[in-house]
């Protein structure tokens, strides 16, 4: 399938200005600590959901398209923080690192210390906007919780 025109310019702005432009990052923190594997099934459920965040871009004819992945269950890292201090810095760093354009555009981890959890997800414009953060943050808060989010 073809990018729209937004998709486009996106990509065109980041062969241009390189770096990480175009990455939008957010986090959910909870202030108590959620079972892993629960959490885990939360992200894979989101990925599930949501088939933007499966989206690959190909080159075609020297033209770049996207397709969707169809969905498989991820192997969801897990980071260990001793601090949400730690968490925040983590964040700015990694927000900073451009995405290799022939893989995914989308990156959900799950993060855990004694006293707290919660998800990183990273995310390219090309595939998402701030709305996207907020949808996912819901997302993830809903299915931790037990409730159906379709």
């Amino acid at each position: 399938m073809k990018l729209t025109k937004a998709q486009q310019m996106m990509l065109d702005i980041e062969k241009i200005v390189g770096g990480s432009i175009n990455v939008i990052y957010g986090t959910v923190i909870f202030d108590t600590v959620l079972n892993v594997d629960e959490m885990k099934k939360a992200v894979n459920e989101i990925y599930r959901i949501n088939p933007i965040l499966r989206t690959l871009l190909v080159s075609v004819d020297g033209y770049t398209e996207q397709f969707v992945e169809d969905y498989s269950p991820r192997d969801i890292e897990v980071i260990e923080f001793l601090s949400k201090e730690e968490v925040h810095k983590y964040a700015n760093e990694n927000a900073q690192i451009p995405f290799d354009m022939n893989g995914s555009l989308c990156s959900l981890k799950i993060f855990i210390s004694k006293d707290f959890c919660g998800v990183a997800y990273k995310l390219h414009h090309i595939i998402s906007d701030g709305w996207t953060l907020s949808l996912i943050a819901s997302h993830f808060d809903s299915l931790v919780h037990g409730n159906d989010v379709t």
